[in-house]
């Protein structure tokens, strides 16, 4: 029953929102302790809404600025390479000049699907980079629980121009990661697997691609066996499996300075 109009006043938003049940996303809401997150529904459509990733020989490239001279250089260089290392110091643009030279790859038919491994804070920085250098592209993040991981894996493979994850979780997934070919993939920071024995640097060098880009802006240490591990993943092949622990620092100098790869 109602109150009569005398018994009735009118509350303050305040007040109005206090008896109000909580709005809740579906990434805030909590499962029991104990069990994983059901798969999003969206999720599960999505890749089925989305049409096959694509090829585009259209117009020239827009730009939403303008690159500098070095720049441009670095652009043209690494989509000119199949194996690549783009070591510069912090704030020179690696990551818009990996992106452009990507676009340039699909516009040009040579590639449609890459692999962007990163560590998990510049994931989201990825993602905002992608969406203003690269807007024609679909991008993926992979991400959640290890059953929406093992989808997403599956599921984007052909769908999305660009897969962003990040070390600890390729690690974790490589088995759903493997069954992949990519046509490219890029190792920001590619310093974190420089110590060639730990199991991140043996599952980022075991990703099968056509192309592999480094991308560091860290120094790397006087020790040979860091330089091998790297070279082993942008190079498969270039190091035999024993010089990664019995380095010969003056055959190291020798085999990378023939190749053109910085």
């Amino acid at each position: 029953k109602t109150l009569p109009p005398r018994y009735r006043r009118k509350l303050t938003p305040k007040q109005s929102n206090f008896f109000k049940p909580p709005v809740t996303t579906p990434s805030q809401r909590k499962t029991p302790t104990g069990q994983q997150p059901r798969l999003n529904l969206f999720e599960l459509c999505l890749p089925i809404l989305l049409p096959p990733a694509k090829t585009d020989s259209g117009s020239d490239l827009v730009m939403p600025g303008t690159l500098y001279p070095f720049q441009n250089f670095g652009v043209k260089w690494l989509a000119e390479h199949d194996s690549a290392l783009l070591a510069d110091a912090p704030g020179t643009g690696k990551t818009i000049q990996a992106i452009t030279a990507f676009r340039l790859l699909v516009r040009q038919g040579k590639a449609i699907q890459c692999l962007i491994i990163c560590p998990k804070s510049v994931v989201s920085s990825w993602r905002q980079h992608l969406k203003e250098w690269a807007p024609e592209l679909q991008v993926a993040t992979v991400g959640g629980s290890k059953d929406a991981r093992q989808f997403q894996w599956a599921a984007y493979t052909g769908k999305v121009h660009a897969i962003v994850t990040n070390y600890d979780l390729l690690r974790n997934d490589f088995e759903s990661a493997a069954k992949h070919v990519f046509d490219l993939v890029i190792a920001d920071e590619v310093s974190n697997i420089k110590n060639h024995g730990s199991q991140t640097s043996q599952v980022v060098r075991k990703v099968q691609a056509k192309r592999k880009w480094g991308m560091t802006g860290t120094p790397l240490e006087n020790r040979p066996e860091d330089v091998v591990a790297i070279m082993s993943f942008i190079k498969p092949g270039l190091f035999s499996h024993e010089a990664l622990t019995h380095v010969d620092p003056q055959e190291v100098r020798e085999k990378i300075g023939l190749l053109n790869l910085f």
